[in-house]
């Protein structure tokens, strides 16, 4: 602007001195002569505004410099993320503070370099000419048109020191800011009167937030978020609901993960509050896959088995948890049947390891209701002849299921109740009402056995209506001989019906003993006799 004043002022006085003259040419040089003078006067502002931008520029690099760079701020979010996934028994608790405090001096020392920017600038613009290159600017300095301040670079602009178009607010460096010192484009809501404040991105409505599209719930303020899409304030991470969230999509405050909705979950695609793991649907859940509240474990029905409501891997039917069990109701592990409890069970109810049958306990038992290795006590067979006769009407094995179900204990000091389950009355059934125990006399004596303890099982035959014949079978054992009716070594002496007693008497080198039998609500005395 200097050499064009010099340049037109030397024309002018060229033309009017020399090839020109006249009064023409002396109306022309008074009338250029102002024109230099404001030219020249404008090259001056304009020499001592560069210098004054020159200053400013150096303050906005120096500003530039000082602010931590936008990936740096990732990294520490990162880490963090990292760190929390990792701290299961709170053994990452001081990296996590000393991530924190870096992450606090990251933004003190970026909220330093904008105070310390936004002074310098402030202070340039005081000391510049007031002096606009444009049109329609009112204030001092703008190279643009249509601002209103001092010192924008731009057109449109709404305050001081914005680089940029359409700005409203102070030191913006972008297009369409509403509000100060923002880093980017779009940032704020001029129509709700939200002011966007120190974000490093385009399109928050907030302040402090670094990324793009960060706002808060309705026509509120979302601030300090991390991340691009979060609808809140203090969210790490992408497309968050809510508040103070780390990790991306999830829908509710205070979550760690991804897809979580709800409050305070850890993890991924819990839905509820406080669920530790993954897909937890309720509230205080901890493991996977689990429905209702304060649950603890591992659902995995549906998961690689077959069948309805299994639990585990490769099972099939309907109810199992474990592993290869089939069948209904098993928990283990390659149980078939019905209600096993352990490994490799067949039948109903069994618990233990390779048990066959029903209601054992132990391990490889076969039959009905072992203990152990033992030959079961609870195979009691009876007959009947016409239905119309007293006693048990069907031969066949009775076997004794869960849960009114009861074993038959053989012990030394208690007596045991056979429970037969409900039942209901009909031709050659018991109700269950009528179910009696069966008593066993002093503490020697044990259930349908005779002398040392020989696991027998106990046969109980009617012939006619009121009488009752009884046969002792039992497996031969160590000191202990087979005894089979009408063999020598058991004799049945007497069969009636009498009052509930016992008692033992010797004779000689015999024994006596009475037995006791209830069947419904009669009491039935078995006597006989053994032979040593």
């Amino acid at each position: 602007m200097s050499a064009a004043a010099s340049s037109f002022g030397s024309v002018t006085a060229e033309l009017a001195g020399q090839s020109w003259h006249g009064p023409a040419a002396a109306a022309m040089a008074a009338a250029a002569t102002p024109y230099t003078a404001w030219l020249t006067t404008a090259a001056t502002a304009a020499a001592e505004a560069a210098g004054r931008g020159r200053i400013a520029a150096a303050g906005y690099e120096a500003a530039r410099a000082a602010t931590v760079h936008p990936m740096l701020v990732a990294a520490n979010r990162s880490r963090l993320v990292s760190l929390v996934w990792s701290n299961v028994f709170g053994q990452n608790a001081p990296a996590i503070a000393a991530i924190e405090a870096c992450y606090e001096q990251m933004w003190a020392q970026d909220a330093a370099a904008m105070s310390g920017y936004h002074a310098l600038a402030s202070a340039v613009a005081a000391q510049l000419p007031q002096i606009n290159l444009g049109l329609g600017n009112i204030g001092s300095l703008n190279m643009g048109s249509g601002n209103t301040g001092d010192f924008n670079l731009g057109s449109g602009n709404i305050g001081n020191t914005n680089l940029g178009s359409g700005n409203f607010g102070n030191t913006n460096l972008g297009s369409g800011n509403f509000g100060n010192s923002n880093l980017g484009s779009g940032n704020g809501n001029f129509l709700d009167a939200v002011q966007a404040n120190f974000n490093v991105g385009s399109g928050n409505n907030g302040s402090y937030n670094v990324g793009f599209g960060n706002s808060g719930a309705g026509s509120s303020a979302g601030n300090a978020n991390v991340g691009n899409g979060n609808l809140g304030s203090q969210n790490f991470g992408n497309g968050n609901n809510g508040s103070q969230n780390v990790g991306s999509g999830n829908n509710g405050n205070v979550n760690t993960g991804y897809g979580n909705t709800g409050d305070r979950n850890w993890g991924l695609g819990n839905s509820g509050n406080n669920n530790i793991g993954f897909g937890n649907t309720g509230n205080g859940n901890i493991g996977i896959g689990l429905t209702g509240d304060d649950q603890r474990g591992i659902n995995l029905t549906g998961w690689l088995n077959s069948g309805s409501g299994n639990i585990g891997l490769f099972n099939s039917g309907t109810g199992n948890i474990g592993f290869f069990n089939s069948g209904s109701g098993n928990v283990g592990i390659a149980n078939s049947g019905l209600s096993n409890y352990g490994i490799a069970n067949s039948g109903q109810v069994d618990t233990g390891l390779w048990n066959s049958g029903d209601t054992n306990t132990g391990i490889a038992n076969s039959g009905s209701g072992a203990f152990g290795g033992s030959t079961p006590v609870s195979e009691t067979a009876a007959t009947t002849t016409p239905a119309s006769r007293t006693g048990l009407l069907q031969r066949r094995q009775l076997q004794l299921r869960q849960p009114q179900h009861r074993r038959l204990q053989l012990g030394l000091h208690q007596h045991r109740l056979l429970q037969f389950g409900p039942v209901e009355h009909g031709p050659g059934q018991l109700r269950r009402h009528q179910h009696r125990p069966v008593q066993r006399g002093r503490a020697e004596h044990r259930a349908g056995q005779l002398g040392g303890p020989a696991r027998a099982q106990l046969g109980l035959r009617q012939f006619g209506r009121r009488q009752l014949g009884v046969l002792q079978r039992r497996r031969k054992q160590l000191r202990h001989r087979q005894c089979q009716r009408p063999g020598p070594g058991l004799r049945l002496l007497e069969s009636r019906w009498r009052r509930p007693c016992h008692r033992v008497l010797q004779r000689g080198r015999g024994l006596w003993c009475h037995r006791l039998l209830q069947l419904g609500q009669r009491r039935v005395e078995l006597r006989f006799f053994q032979f040593r």
